[in-house]
C-alpha cells in the first residue's frame, strides 16, 4: 500500500513539474489515442499556455496549430451539422494562424508547413480559391520536403492530400509512393529515443490511407492488410474501420 502512494505521489509531483508544453503534449497523446475531441480542446488550452510564457517558441505554436489541426479532424469525423462544421472551420482557422506563427518563427518547422500545406488545400472549392491557394500550397509542400526529407508525417500528410485529389491510376500510384516512404520513416523512427516534445502521430493513419491506396489499385488483400495494422496501431480509426467495411 505504501509503495503504491509513492508511486501515486511521484506521478503527481512529476505532473506538477511538467511545463505547460510537456503537459499539453502529453493531453494530445491521450486524445489521439482515444480521438476524443474535450482532450484535444485541453491539449490546446496547455498550448495557449506555453505560448503564452514564450511568444517567440515556434515549438509552442506549432503544438497548438497541430492539438487545433488534429480536433477539427476530429469534428470533421462525426455526424455532420451545421454547428459542427462551423466549429471544424474555427478549428481549421486557428490551426492555420498558429502555424503561420510558428514557420514566421522558424522557417525549419517542417511538420508545420506540411499541415499548412493540408489545410490551405483543404480551403480550395473552385477555380477561384484554387488560384488563390495553390501557390501556398506548393510553396508549403516543398519547404516541408526541404526541411523534413526524412520526416514521416511530412510524406504522410503530402501522400494524402495526393491520394485525395488523384483523379486515375497513376496519381494514386504517386500517392501511395509517398505513403509507403512515410510508413518506412514511421519505422525508422521508432528505432531512436524522441524528446518530450517531438511529435509521434499519424502511423495508424499512414497505414489507413495506404490501405485506401491499395484498395483503389484494387488490390483487396494488401487492402485489408494495411487496414488491419492500422487498427493495431489505434483500434479506432475510423479509415480502417470503413475500408474493411467496403472490403466485405
Amino acid at each position: 500500500m505504501i509503495g503504491k502512494l509513492a508511486i501515486l505521489f511521484f506521478a503527481g509531483s512529476t505532473l506538477l513539474q511538467a511545463t505547460p508544453l510537456e503537459k499539453g503534449v502529453t493531453t494530445f497523446r491521450d486524445a489521439y489515442r482515444n480521438w476524443d475531441s474535450a482532450k484535444f480542446w485541453n491539449a490546446t488550452r496547455d498550448f495557449k499556455q506555453s505560448v503564452m510564457a514564450d511568444p517567440k517558441s515556434a515549438a509552442a505554436h506549432s503544438w497548438l496549430g497541430t492539438a487545433h489541426f488534429h480536433r477539427m479532424l476530429q469534428i470533421e469525423s462525426r455526424l455532420q451539422t451545421p454547428h459542427l462544421r462551423a466549429a471544424a472551420v474555427g478549428e481549421r482557422e486557428a490551426a492555420l494562424a498558429a502555424l503561420n506563427k510558428a514557420v514566421e518563427l522558424d522557417e525549419s518547422q517542417a511538420e508545420a508547413h506540411a499541415m499548412l500545406g493540408t489545410l490551405y488545400g483543404m480551403k480550395i472549392d473552385g477555380m477561384v480559391t484554387g488560384m488563390r491557394y495553390g501557390k501556398k500550397i506548393k510553396m508549403h509542400e516543398q519547404l516541408a520536403l526541404r526541411h523534413g526529407p526524412k520526416n514521416p508525417r511530412v510524406h504522410y500528410l503530402l501522400g494524402v492530400g495526393r491520394l485525395k485529389t488523384a483523379k486515375n491510376e497513376k496519381e494514386v500510384l504517386e500517392a501511395l509512393k509517398s505513403l509507403l516512404l512515410a510508413e518506412a520513416f514511421y519505422l525508422d523512427e521508432t528505432k531512436i529515443p524522441h524528446k518530450t516534445e517531438q511529435a509521434v502521430w499519424g502511423k495508424d493513419g499512414c497505414l489507413a490511407f495506404i490501405g485506401e491506396a491499395f484498395f483503389r489499385l484494387h488490390k483487396s488483400a494488401k487492402a485489408r492488410d494495411y487496414f488491419r495494422k492500422a487498427l493495431a496501431e489505434r483500434p479506432n480509426n475510423r479509415t480502417a474501420k470503413a475500408g474493411l467495411n467496403k472490403l466485405k
